[in-house]
Protein backbone atom coordinates (compact mmCIF):
# COMPACT_ATOMS: atom_id res chain seq x y z
CA UNK A 1 0.00 0.00 0.00
CA UNK A 2 1.43 3.46 -0.76
CA UNK A 3 1.54 6.67 1.89
CA UNK A 4 0.91 9.80 1.02
CA UNK A 5 4.37 11.81 2.66
CA UNK A 6 2.19 13.82 5.30
CA UNK A 7 0.64 10.50 6.43
CA UNK A 8 4.44 8.95 6.31
CA UNK A 9 5.83 11.79 8.60
CA UNK A 10 2.54 12.25 11.23
CA UNK A 11 2.93 8.15 11.66
CA UNK A 12 6.96 8.63 12.24
CA UNK A 13 6.43 11.80 14.98
CA UNK A 14 3.94 9.06 16.65
CA UNK A 15 6.44 6.92 16.56
CA UNK A 16 9.06 8.25 17.95
CA UNK A 17 7.09 10.04 20.75
CA UNK A 18 5.89 6.64 21.73
CA UNK A 19 9.28 4.95 22.17
CA UNK A 20 8.35 1.69 21.41
CA UNK A 21 10.54 -0.61 19.81
CA UNK A 22 10.40 -1.17 16.18
CA UNK A 23 8.04 -3.88 15.86
CA UNK A 24 5.86 -2.80 19.14
CA UNK A 25 5.78 0.29 17.36
CA UNK A 26 4.77 -1.22 14.13
CA UNK A 27 1.61 -2.94 15.30
CA UNK A 28 0.52 0.52 16.68
CA UNK A 29 0.93 2.40 13.54
CA UNK A 30 -0.92 -0.71 11.44
CA UNK A 31 2.19 -1.06 9.86
CA UNK A 32 4.73 -3.96 8.88
CA UNK A 33 7.99 -3.71 10.62
CA UNK A 34 9.18 -3.48 7.25
CA UNK A 35 7.47 0.10 5.92
CA UNK A 36 8.36 1.24 9.21
CA UNK A 37 11.72 0.88 8.94
CA UNK A 38 11.90 2.26 5.16
CA UNK A 39 10.42 5.36 6.72
CA UNK A 40 13.53 5.55 9.18
CA UNK A 41 15.77 5.43 6.94
CA UNK A 42 14.02 8.45 4.66
CA UNK A 43 13.16 5.58 2.03
CA UNK A 44 9.55 5.68 0.62
CA UNK A 45 8.56 1.89 -0.19
CA UNK A 46 5.96 1.91 -2.80
CA UNK A 47 4.27 -1.59 -3.98
CA UNK A 48 3.12 -0.24 -7.16
CA UNK A 49 6.05 1.60 -8.55
CA UNK A 50 8.80 -0.44 -6.98
CA UNK A 51 7.07 -3.84 -7.37
CA UNK A 52 8.14 -4.25 -3.63
CA UNK A 53 5.16 -5.50 -1.34
CA UNK A 54 4.80 -5.10 1.69
CA UNK A 55 6.09 -8.32 4.27
CA UNK A 56 2.72 -7.81 5.94
CA UNK A 57 1.00 -8.75 2.76
CA UNK A 58 3.24 -11.24 1.92
CA UNK A 59 2.84 -12.64 5.50
CA UNK A 60 -0.99 -12.81 4.75
CA UNK A 61 -0.77 -14.39 0.96
CA UNK A 62 1.08 -17.34 2.76
CA UNK A 63 -0.93 -17.52 5.60
CA UNK A 64 -3.85 -17.61 2.85
CA UNK A 65 -2.32 -19.63 0.41
CA UNK A 66 -1.61 -22.26 3.03
CA UNK A 67 -4.97 -22.59 4.24
CA UNK A 68 -6.29 -23.47 0.62
CA UNK A 69 -3.77 -25.85 0.49
CA UNK A 70 -5.05 -27.44 3.59
CA UNK A 71 -8.91 -27.63 2.56
CA UNK A 72 -7.25 -28.92 -1.08
CA UNK A 73 -5.75 -31.75 0.78
CA UNK A 74 -8.36 -32.46 3.25
CA UNK A 75 -10.46 -32.37 0.26
CA UNK A 76 -8.54 -34.73 -2.09
CA UNK A 77 -8.30 -37.36 0.77
CA UNK A 78 -12.28 -37.10 1.28
CA UNK A 79 -12.77 -37.82 -2.33
CA UNK A 80 -10.53 -40.39 -2.81
CA UNK A 81 -11.90 -41.85 0.38
CA UNK A 82 -15.45 -41.76 -1.84
CA UNK A 83 -14.12 -42.56 -5.05
CA UNK A 84 -12.89 -46.12 -3.35
CA UNK A 85 -15.61 -46.83 -1.59
CA UNK A 86 -18.28 -46.16 -5.34
CA UNK A 87 -15.44 -47.75 -7.08
CA UNK A 88 -16.10 -51.20 -4.76
CA UNK A 89 -20.02 -50.74 -4.63
CA UNK A 90 -19.99 -50.14 -8.43
CA UNK A 91 -17.96 -52.87 -9.49
CA UNK A 92 -19.54 -54.95 -7.03
CA UNK A 93 -23.09 -54.08 -8.74
CA UNK A 94 -22.17 -54.83 -11.65
CA UNK A 95 -20.86 -58.05 -11.24
CA UNK A 96 -23.85 -59.01 -9.19
CA UNK A 97 -25.96 -57.63 -12.15
CA UNK A 98 -24.38 -59.53 -14.56
CA UNK A 99 -24.40 -62.97 -12.23
CA UNK A 100 -27.96 -62.86 -11.80
CA UNK A 101 -28.54 -62.25 -16.21
CA UNK A 102 -25.97 -65.55 -16.25
CA UNK A 103 -27.67 -67.75 -14.10
CA UNK A 104 -31.29 -66.86 -15.76
CA UNK A 105 -29.68 -67.61 -19.06
CA UNK A 106 -28.06 -71.16 -17.79
CA UNK A 107 -29.75 -74.26 -16.67
CA UNK A 108 -28.52 -76.68 -14.67
CA UNK A 109 -30.13 -80.19 -15.35
CA UNK A 110 -29.45 -81.06 -11.44
CA UNK A 111 -30.87 -84.84 -10.40
CA UNK A 112 -29.79 -86.67 -7.58
CA UNK A 113 -30.02 -89.95 -5.74
CA UNK A 114 -30.87 -90.82 -2.70
CA UNK A 115 -29.04 -94.18 -1.45
CA UNK A 116 -29.99 -96.53 0.68
CA UNK A 117 -27.62 -95.95 3.87
CA UNK A 118 -25.05 -98.26 4.96
CA UNK A 119 -23.82 -99.10 8.27
CA UNK A 120 -20.92 -96.73 8.11
CA UNK A 121 -17.12 -98.19 9.02
CA UNK A 122 -15.75 -95.73 6.28
CA UNK A 123 -15.87 -92.47 4.66
CA UNK A 124 -14.29 -91.30 1.48
CA UNK A 125 -13.08 -86.97 1.36
CA UNK A 126 -12.14 -86.01 -2.21
CA UNK A 127 -10.27 -82.52 -1.50
CA UNK A 128 -10.83 -79.90 -3.84
CA UNK A 129 -7.91 -76.98 -3.71
CA UNK A 130 -6.50 -74.34 -5.48
CA UNK A 131 -8.71 -75.02 -8.65
CA UNK A 132 -8.03 -71.29 -10.12
CA UNK A 133 -10.71 -71.57 -12.56
CA UNK A 134 -10.49 -68.88 -14.90
CA UNK A 135 -6.54 -69.06 -14.64
CA UNK A 136 -5.23 -69.09 -18.27
CA UNK A 137 -1.70 -71.35 -18.83
CA UNK A 138 -0.06 -71.39 -21.93
CA UNK A 139 3.61 -72.53 -21.24
CA UNK A 140 4.86 -75.35 -23.49
CA UNK A 141 4.89 -78.22 -21.17
CA UNK A 142 1.59 -77.14 -19.61
CA UNK A 143 -1.68 -75.85 -20.64
CA UNK A 144 -4.87 -74.92 -18.57
CA UNK A 145 -8.26 -73.34 -19.10
CA UNK A 146 -11.85 -74.66 -18.21
CA UNK A 147 -11.64 -77.98 -21.02
CA UNK A 148 -8.62 -78.91 -18.92
CA UNK A 149 -9.36 -78.24 -15.27
CA UNK A 150 -12.77 -80.26 -16.54
CA UNK A 151 -11.02 -83.16 -17.36
CA UNK A 152 -8.41 -82.93 -15.60
CA UNK A 153 -10.91 -83.03 -12.26
CA UNK A 154 -13.38 -85.92 -14.06
CA UNK A 155 -10.12 -88.08 -13.68
CA UNK A 156 -9.40 -86.63 -9.89
CA UNK A 157 -13.15 -87.59 -9.01
CA UNK A 158 -13.26 -90.92 -11.37
CA UNK A 159 -9.70 -92.07 -9.58
CA UNK A 160 -11.34 -90.99 -6.10
CA UNK A 161 -14.63 -93.32 -6.74
CA UNK A 162 -12.96 -96.43 -8.41
CA UNK A 163 -10.28 -96.60 -4.83
CA UNK A 164 -13.58 -95.48 -2.41
CA UNK A 165 -15.56 -98.75 -4.43
CA UNK A 166 -12.93 -101.21 -3.84
CA UNK A 167 -12.20 -100.71 -0.18
CA UNK A 168 -16.23 -100.29 0.89
CA UNK A 169 -16.55 -96.54 1.11
CA UNK A 170 -20.24 -96.25 2.70
CA UNK A 171 -20.13 -92.17 2.14
CA UNK A 172 -18.08 -89.77 0.41
CA UNK A 173 -17.31 -85.99 1.72
CA UNK A 174 -16.64 -83.07 -0.90
CA UNK A 175 -14.45 -80.72 0.47
CA UNK A 176 -13.11 -77.55 -1.00
CA UNK A 177 -10.21 -75.71 0.38
CA UNK A 178 -10.88 -72.25 -1.51
CA UNK A 179 -9.39 -70.67 -4.41
CA UNK A 180 -11.95 -71.61 -6.72
CA UNK A 181 -11.08 -68.89 -9.13
CA UNK A 182 -8.25 -65.73 -8.87
CA UNK A 183 -8.88 -62.24 -7.62
CA UNK A 184 -9.49 -59.02 -9.63
CA UNK A 185 -6.48 -56.96 -8.16
CA UNK A 186 -7.67 -53.76 -9.95
CA UNK A 187 -11.48 -52.63 -9.35
CA UNK A 188 -11.34 -51.15 -12.53
CA UNK A 189 -10.71 -54.38 -14.63
CA UNK A 190 -13.93 -55.89 -12.36
CA UNK A 191 -15.86 -53.20 -13.26
CA UNK A 192 -14.48 -53.65 -16.86
CA UNK A 193 -14.60 -57.46 -17.33
CA UNK A 194 -17.90 -58.05 -14.64
CA UNK A 195 -19.46 -59.90 -17.81
CA UNK A 196 -16.60 -61.99 -17.98
CA UNK A 197 -15.85 -62.95 -14.75
CA UNK A 198 -19.55 -63.46 -13.93
CA UNK A 199 -19.36 -66.48 -16.90
CA UNK A 200 -16.18 -67.75 -15.24
CA UNK A 201 -18.63 -68.20 -11.92
CA UNK A 202 -21.22 -70.23 -13.57
CA UNK A 203 -18.78 -72.23 -15.79
CA UNK A 204 -16.76 -73.33 -12.29
CA UNK A 205 -20.55 -73.85 -11.08
CA UNK A 206 -21.71 -76.01 -14.23
CA UNK A 207 -18.43 -77.88 -13.67
CA UNK A 208 -18.36 -78.58 -10.06
CA UNK A 209 -22.27 -79.23 -9.93
CA UNK A 210 -21.37 -82.12 -12.38
CA UNK A 211 -18.40 -83.61 -10.44
CA UNK A 212 -20.99 -83.57 -7.81
CA UNK A 213 -23.72 -85.55 -9.46
CA UNK A 214 -20.65 -87.81 -10.57
CA UNK A 215 -20.15 -88.75 -7.10
CA UNK A 216 -23.71 -88.92 -6.34
CA UNK A 217 -24.33 -91.80 -8.71
CA UNK A 218 -22.75 -93.98 -6.31
CA UNK A 219 -22.69 -92.53 -2.80
CA UNK A 220 -24.38 -89.79 -0.68
CA UNK A 221 -22.80 -86.78 -0.73
CA UNK A 222 -21.78 -84.05 1.87
CA UNK A 223 -20.24 -80.45 0.66
CA UNK A 224 -18.18 -78.27 2.82
CA UNK A 225 -15.91 -75.93 2.07
CA UNK A 226 -13.77 -72.68 3.01
CA UNK A 227 -12.46 -69.54 1.44
CA UNK A 228 -8.77 -68.24 0.68
CA UNK A 229 -6.92 -65.39 -0.50
CA UNK A 230 -7.23 -65.63 -4.12
CA UNK A 231 -11.03 -65.34 -4.54
CA UNK A 232 -10.85 -62.42 -2.34
CA UNK A 233 -12.96 -59.61 -4.48
CA UNK A 234 -11.28 -56.38 -2.30
CA UNK A 235 -7.61 -55.77 -2.13
CA UNK A 236 -7.08 -56.76 1.01
CA UNK A 237 -7.17 -60.55 2.63
CA UNK A 238 -9.67 -60.03 5.61
CA UNK A 239 -10.57 -62.62 8.71
CA UNK A 240 -13.36 -61.52 9.77
CA UNK A 241 -16.82 -62.92 8.85
CA UNK A 242 -18.14 -60.32 6.91
CA UNK A 243 -14.21 -59.90 4.79
CA UNK A 244 -13.71 -63.05 4.85
CA UNK A 245 -17.24 -64.14 2.86
CA UNK A 246 -16.92 -61.58 0.76
CA UNK A 247 -14.80 -64.10 -1.83
CA UNK A 248 -15.79 -65.90 -5.28
CA UNK A 249 -15.41 -69.24 -3.25
CA UNK A 250 -18.39 -68.09 -1.18
CA UNK A 251 -20.16 -67.06 -4.05
CA UNK A 252 -19.51 -70.57 -6.28
CA UNK A 253 -20.38 -72.49 -3.37
CA UNK A 254 -23.45 -70.52 -2.35
CA UNK A 255 -24.72 -70.87 -5.82
CA UNK A 256 -24.33 -74.62 -6.04
CA UNK A 257 -26.17 -74.98 -2.51
CA UNK A 258 -28.75 -73.38 -3.90
CA UNK A 259 -28.85 -75.38 -7.32
CA UNK A 260 -28.50 -78.44 -4.72
CA UNK A 261 -31.52 -76.94 -2.77
CA UNK A 262 -33.89 -79.78 -0.92
CA UNK A 263 -32.06 -82.66 -3.21
CA UNK A 264 -31.98 -85.97 -2.00
CA UNK A 265 -29.13 -87.71 -1.59
CA UNK A 266 -26.86 -84.38 -1.73
CA UNK A 267 -25.77 -82.05 1.52
CA UNK A 268 -24.21 -78.90 2.25
CA UNK A 269 -22.42 -78.24 5.58
CA UNK A 270 -21.57 -74.48 5.55
CA UNK A 271 -18.26 -73.21 7.29
CA UNK A 272 -17.98 -72.84 10.67
CA UNK A 273 -16.64 -69.24 9.83
CA UNK A 274 -14.98 -67.90 6.81
CA UNK A 275 -11.63 -69.32 6.72
CA UNK A 276 -12.04 -72.67 9.01
CA UNK A 277 -14.67 -75.33 8.92
CA UNK A 278 -14.66 -78.46 11.49
CA UNK A 279 -16.21 -81.89 10.00
CA UNK A 280 -17.01 -84.76 12.30
CA UNK A 281 -16.69 -87.41 10.47
CA UNK A 282 -17.31 -91.11 12.31
CA UNK A 283 -16.70 -89.45 15.72
CA UNK A 284 -13.30 -87.71 14.19
CA UNK A 285 -12.73 -83.86 14.03
CA UNK A 286 -11.29 -83.33 10.19
CA UNK A 287 -10.65 -79.52 10.16
CA UNK A 288 -10.54 -77.71 6.43
CA UNK A 289 -8.43 -74.78 5.97
CA UNK A 290 -6.60 -72.75 2.89
CA UNK A 291 -3.12 -72.53 4.08
CA UNK A 292 -2.61 -68.59 3.88
CA UNK A 293 -2.53 -68.35 7.51
CA UNK A 294 -0.27 -70.14 8.03
CA UNK A 295 2.47 -68.68 7.29
CA UNK A 296 5.92 -71.06 6.00
CA UNK A 297 6.61 -72.65 9.18
CA UNK A 298 3.09 -74.86 8.68
CA UNK A 299 4.01 -77.54 10.67
CA UNK A 300 4.37 -76.20 13.54
CA UNK A 301 1.26 -72.99 12.55
CA UNK A 302 -0.88 -76.45 12.19
CA UNK A 303 0.38 -77.56 15.73
CA UNK A 304 -0.96 -74.00 17.09
CA UNK A 305 -4.41 -73.97 15.46
CA UNK A 306 -4.48 -77.70 17.26
CA UNK A 307 -3.50 -76.62 20.09
CA UNK A 308 -5.91 -73.34 19.79
CA UNK A 309 -9.24 -75.69 19.35
CA UNK A 310 -7.63 -78.44 21.99
CA UNK A 311 -8.35 -75.18 24.09
CA UNK A 312 -12.39 -74.91 22.91
CA UNK A 313 -12.73 -78.48 24.05
CA UNK A 314 -12.20 -80.12 20.03
CA UNK A 315 -9.85 -82.52 19.31
CA UNK A 316 -8.49 -82.15 15.28
CA UNK A 317 -7.38 -85.60 14.43
CA UNK A 318 -6.73 -84.22 10.72
CA UNK A 319 -6.51 -80.94 9.07
CA UNK A 320 -6.47 -80.42 5.18
CA UNK A 321 -5.27 -77.40 3.38
CA UNK A 322 -3.91 -76.33 0.41
CA UNK A 323 -2.39 -73.20 -0.93
CA UNK A 324 1.07 -73.48 -1.68
CA UNK A 325 0.06 -76.08 -4.95
CA UNK A 326 2.52 -79.02 -3.64
CA UNK A 327 0.80 -81.97 -2.21
CA UNK A 328 1.90 -83.16 1.17
CA UNK A 329 0.26 -85.83 2.72
CA UNK A 330 1.83 -86.93 6.42
CA UNK A 331 0.21 -88.42 9.70
CA UNK A 332 -1.66 -85.21 11.12
CA UNK A 333 -2.05 -82.93 7.30
CA UNK A 334 -2.32 -83.50 4.02
CA UNK A 335 -1.54 -80.24 1.56
CA UNK A 336 -3.19 -81.02 -1.85
CA UNK A 337 -1.54 -79.38 -4.97
CA UNK A 338 -3.20 -77.75 -7.56
CA UNK A 339 -5.33 -78.88 -10.74
CA UNK A 340 -3.47 -76.00 -12.58
CA UNK A 341 -0.26 -77.48 -12.44
CA UNK A 342 2.79 -75.08 -13.49
CA UNK A 343 2.22 -71.65 -14.22
CA UNK A 344 4.25 -68.70 -15.41
CA UNK A 345 4.69 -67.56 -11.91
CA UNK A 346 6.03 -70.67 -10.38
CA UNK A 347 7.43 -71.59 -13.75
CA UNK A 348 9.69 -68.59 -14.54
CA UNK A 349 9.75 -66.54 -11.17
CA UNK A 350 10.14 -69.28 -8.33
CA UNK A 351 12.13 -71.74 -10.60
CA UNK A 352 9.47 -74.82 -9.33
CA UNK A 353 8.28 -77.15 -11.64
CA UNK A 354 5.31 -79.10 -10.30
CA UNK A 355 2.35 -81.25 -11.83
CA UNK A 356 -1.22 -80.85 -11.47
CA UNK A 357 -2.59 -83.04 -8.38
CA UNK A 358 -5.52 -83.28 -6.03
CA UNK A 359 -5.98 -85.43 -3.03
CA UNK A 360 -8.13 -87.57 -1.17
CA UNK A 361 -8.45 -89.94 1.48
CA UNK A 362 -10.70 -92.36 3.62
CA UNK A 363 -11.31 -92.09 6.96
CA UNK A 364 -11.94 -95.40 8.98
CA UNK A 365 -13.90 -95.31 12.45
CA UNK A 366 -10.89 -96.55 14.21
CA UNK A 367 -9.30 -93.01 13.46
CA UNK A 368 -6.89 -93.98 10.66
CA UNK A 369 -6.69 -91.72 7.90
CA UNK A 370 -5.22 -93.18 4.21
CA UNK A 371 -4.25 -90.38 2.21
CA UNK A 372 -3.66 -90.36 -1.81
CA UNK A 373 -2.11 -88.00 -4.24
CA UNK A 374 -3.59 -87.93 -7.62
CA UNK A 375 -1.64 -86.97 -10.39
CA UNK A 376 -3.73 -85.34 -12.88
CA UNK A 377 -0.84 -84.02 -15.21
CA UNK A 378 -1.87 -85.97 -18.13
CA UNK A 379 -5.55 -87.01 -18.51
CA UNK A 380 -8.03 -88.67 -20.93
CA UNK A 381 -10.91 -87.78 -23.17
CA UNK A 382 -13.42 -88.10 -20.90
CA UNK A 383 -14.24 -84.66 -18.89
CA UNK A 384 -17.13 -82.06 -16.79
CA UNK A 385 -18.45 -80.26 -20.33
CA UNK A 386 -18.85 -76.59 -20.70
CA UNK A 387 -19.96 -73.98 -22.85
CA UNK A 388 -17.32 -72.86 -24.60
CA UNK A 389 -19.40 -69.66 -26.02
CA UNK A 390 -19.30 -68.71 -22.57
CA UNK A 391 -15.67 -68.55 -21.64
CA UNK A 392 -14.09 -65.93 -20.56
CA UNK A 393 -11.01 -66.09 -22.70
CA UNK A 394 -10.46 -67.79 -26.49
CA UNK A 395 -9.75 -71.58 -26.46
CA UNK A 396 -6.77 -72.02 -28.11
CA UNK A 397 -6.53 -74.09 -31.65
CA UNK A 398 -3.60 -76.04 -30.71
CA UNK A 399 -1.84 -79.23 -30.81
CA UNK A 400 -3.19 -81.94 -28.51
CA UNK A 401 -1.31 -81.00 -24.94
CA UNK A 402 -3.14 -82.98 -22.64
CA UNK A 403 0.32 -84.62 -21.21
CA UNK A 404 2.87 -82.11 -22.74
CA UNK A 405 6.70 -82.19 -22.52
CA UNK A 406 8.68 -79.55 -24.19
CA UNK A 407 9.79 -80.87 -27.34
CA UNK A 408 13.01 -79.37 -29.47
CA UNK A 409 12.17 -80.55 -32.93
CA UNK A 410 15.43 -79.61 -35.39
Amino acid sequence: MAYKKNDIELMLAKYKQSGLPLEQGARMLGVSRYSLSKWLRGETPDCESNQECDEELIEQNVRLAKQKQKAQDQNRIANKSFREYARVENAIEEYNKALVQEISNHSFNVTTIKHRKKATQKVGIIQFSDLHFNELVELEHNKYDFDIAGKRLYQHVDKALAHFKAVGVSHVVMAFTADLMNSDRRLDELLATATNRARATILSVDILQQAILHVNKDFNVTVSWINGNEGRVGKDVGFVQQVATDNYDETIMRALQLFFYDKKGVDFHAPDNGLESVLNILGHNILLIHGHTLGKNYQNAIGKVMAKYSARGVRIRYVLFGHIHEAYISENFARSGSPVGDNSYSDKALQLSGRASQNFYVVHKNGNIDGMKSDLQCYGDDGYKTNAEMHAYAQRKSEDSRCTIMKIVI
